[in-house]
């Protein structure tokens, strides 16, 4: 993949979970850009969430990575029940459990990751 600037992946993965529904006024929302980048440099990162996403990004906002996690998950939740249904289909089709009706964190963040990985494959 060739890569892009911080600001341009930045902007990119920010239009995207704007588009998803994602409120850009929760610490959440900050923290899913750079845990998404973390997931596009290095898609395996998403294997071990808490030792190779929540604890940089923790590190990076001076926080814990279990502050990391759940604020990901309250943006996530928000972004369910705010987002638009087609948009969110269009992102998640049938990847998300029923049972819980709203993507873990690794899933929200891998599906993210993956779009924009393919998108500038291509």
């Amino acid at each position: 993949m060739e890569q892009k600037d911080n600001l341009t992946l930045e902007r990119d993965i920010a239009k995207r979970l704007h588009a998803i529904g994602t409120p850009a006024d929760l610490r959440g929302y900050h923290y899913l850009i750079e845990t998404i980048k973390i997931a596009i440099a290095d898609k395996e990162a998403v294997f071990e969430m808490t030792k190779n996403i929540y604890e940089p990004v923790a590190k990076q906002f001076h926080v814990t990575a279990k502050q990391v996690s759940k604020a990901i998950t309250r943006a996530i939740l928000t972004a369910w029940d705010r987002g638009d249904l087609d948009t969110l289909q269009g992102y998640f089709g049938y990847t998300v459990s029923n049972t819980m009706g709203y993507p873990a964190n690794s899933e929200f963040i891998a599906i993210v990751a993956e779009r924009i990985r393919l998108e500038f494959e291509d």
